[in-house]
């Protein structure tokens, strides 16, 4: 028996005050309106955490008002859909 299979699945720690990210965005899961969550790291960017409104989404990046941030056409794999419950 290998040892991967003995294993139990791993989970990332949830810490207070961290947003959680929710499913990751694409274009068949958000549309203009949708709130995002940048999970990204980019020098220059919107900082890591930053909270975002959809206004354009093509196939393979969403133009995103980050309030303060300002406007950032983002790729979708730097995104996530923010759950309004979190």
């Amino acid at each position: 028996m290998r040892d991967e299979e003995t294993r139990d699945p791993v989970e990332q720690l949830q810490m207070p005050g961290m947003p959680s990210p929710g499913p990751a965005a694409s274009s068949q899961n958000v549309a203009p309106g949708t709130e995002v969550l940048y999970t990204g790291y980019f020098s220059g960017g919107p900082r890591h955490g930053a909270r975002g409104v959809i206004k354009r989404a093509s196939d393979r990046r969403a133009f995103v008002d980050m309030g303060r941030s300002g406007l950032w056409h983002i790729p979708y794999y730097f995104l996530s859909v923010h759950s309004k419950a979190a």
